[in-house]
C-alpha cells in the first residue's frame, strides 16, 4: 500500500518496519521507500544494508540504491 501512494510523511513508519525480520516486510518496506522522492532515502538504504542479512532483501536494497543514485 505505501508504494502505491510514496509520501515522505511514510519515511518514519517505515523505517520502523525495517527492524521487523520477516524478509516479506523487509522486501516491502525497501520498495515503498525507494519510491518516496527524498534525499534521506540513499543513506537509509545504505544503513539497512550493512546490517541486513537476508540475501532477497539485500539484492533488492542494492538495486533500489542503483536506481535512486542514476535519478
Amino acid at each position: 500500500m505505501a508504494a502505491s501512494f510514496p509520501t515522505p510523511n511514510l519515511i518514519p513508519s517505515l523505517t520502523e518496519l525495517l527492524k521487523d525480520p520477516n524478509p516479506d516486510i523487509g522486501c516491502a518496506v525497501v520498495t515503498a521507500l525507494s519510491r518516496i522522492d527524498d534525499e534521506r532515502i540513499i543513506g537509509m538504504l545504505e544503513d539497512v544494508k550493512e546490517k541486513e542479512e537476508d540475501q532477497e532483501v539485500l539484492d533488492l536494497i542494492q538495486e533500489a540504491l542503483n536506481d535512486l543514485k542514476t535519478k
